[in-house]
Parts: C-alpha cells; structure tokens; sequence
C-alpha cells in the first residue's frame, strides 16, 4: 500500500486493519523522503524511492512478485517502478491517481524552504483535509490534521521536501501504457475534488483501456480513509478473482466521450 504526496503509511490506518481481517497479507510502506523513516538528508529522489520499494521486496517479501495499490502521487510511484521493475509486479491496483500532472511545481530555490514550510502548517493541511473528503463533517476534523502532521516533526522532513521538490518529481504520464499488460483496477471517489474524475479518469481510461474502473460511492479523494471497507472489499476480490470481480459502477460514459 503506497501513500500520496507528502504523507505516510498512517494514510491506510482504516484501510490495513479491514485487510487484515479478510486475510489479505498487506504492507503499509512510508516512502522514502516521506513518512517516518529517517533518511539523514540523504537521496530521496525518484530513483531512491523505486531503490527503496525493490529493496523492501528483497528483504521482505522475499523477491515475490506483488500486487502493487498506490493512491494518488502512490499511484505515480506504481507505475513508473513498472515500467523499470516489471518483473516485480503482478498487478496494480490505482486509487484516485495521479499520473497525469508530470514534474513537481516549478519554485525558484531560494523560495522553496519556504513552501515546504507552509506545506507543514496547519492551515494548509486543515485546507487539503476539506478537499480530500466527501464527508467533510465526519471526515475533515483536527484529530485528522494532527494525524497528517505527524511525520512533518521528522527532523529531516523539511531538508527532504525541499530536495524533492526540486528534484523535479514524478513524470509518468507516458509510462501508464506500460501497466497494459498486467491485471489492473482503477477505483475512483466520485466525489473528488483534488483529481476531478472528469478530467482525470479518461486519460486512464484511455491509456488502460483492459483495465476495470469501478467508482467509489459518496467519497472523495481519499477511499481509504472515507470508505476503507469498501476498498478492502474490492482489494479482496481483485486477488481472489480478477480485477472485474470488483463490484461497483463501472459506467464512465458520463466523462468518456
């Protein structure tokens, strides 16, 4: 399981136990410049984090191939390790992703610390939880705000936010292709507000065409959080059955034209 930008595996604390009570072996990972993992200011670049994600699979999973669930940036983080470590990868499973938005914003160095300090404030993050959620009342709260905040206490969370963004970040919107051949699910809250299915989800789409899209009720960006028996459900019967086991509407012909 693959957290989005500047997050950490905290992301799947709903999502994780309701897997492990359907009896999915799952992996909650902070990817490396994110999360908890201290990483002593060094490399945190693309290359690092797909070096960590393979190393996690030596060490862990003893080189097994996995089935790979990535939500939003996470969802960028899954394809482009596919395209370089296919052979690692069974299958996919993309939750309101990003792949499409290539490179991280352009900021001038000097106004880079900055941003990322804004990024670790609260009322940035009070404002992304208001977007994130569907429910915003139920969802949207302070207790979530200290949640998503915790890991910005690292002491290199800020040396590491201001290396990636400058890094230039993902850019994988011509490597989406690449996830053709293996099964793959794409579940979307048709509430989301941060990556607008309609002008998001038929690029994957068209880009995946065997792939089966299925719509997450009364959510927004965030399943895993505002509908984690729902995704675990789904999860389940993508590994038990195939990605067109995942129950849902799969009718796009509201934003496929």
């Amino acid at each position: 399981l693959l957290h989005g930008f500047d997050s950490s595996c905290l992301e799947f604390r709903r999502t994780l136990p309701k897997l492990e009570a359907l009896g999915v072996e799952a992996y909650a990972l902070d990817l490396l410049g994110w999360g908890f993992g201290d990483t002593g200011g060094g490399d945190v670049s693309v290359e690092a984090k797909r070096a960590a994600l393979l190393e996690f699979r030596r060490q862990v999973l003893g080189d097994r191939q996995m089935t790979l669930l990535g939500v939003s940036l996470g969802a960028a983080v899954v394809i482009d390790f596919n395209a370089v470590h296919s052979d690692a990868v069974a299958s996919a499973i993309l939750v309101d992703p990003q792949g499409f938005i290539d490179g991280a914003p352009p900021v001038p160095e000097p106004f880079a610390r900055g941003g990322i300090r804004v990024l670790g404030s609260w009322p940035l993050r009070s404002l992304a939880n208001q977007l994130a959620y569907a429910d915003t009342d139920a969802f949207a709260t302070d207790d979530a705000i200290r949640v998503g905040l915790l890991h910005c206490a690292r002491p290199s969370w800020e040396d590491d936010s201001v290396s990636w963004l400058l890094g230039g970040g993902y850019s994988v919107s011509s490597l989406v292709p690449r996830l053709a051949p293996k099964p793959t699910a794409i579940l979307w809250g048709r509430q989301d507000e941060i990556l607008p299915p309609a002008e998001f989800a038929p690029k994957f789409v068209a880009a995946l065409p065997g792939a089966a899209f299925r719509w997450v009720e009364e959510c927004g960006h965030s399943p895993h959080l505002e509908q984690p028996d729902a995704l675990a459900a789904a999860v389940r019967a993508f590994l038990d059955s195939g990605p067109d086991a995942v129950a849902g509407d799969d009718d796009v012909s509201e934003i496929v034209r």
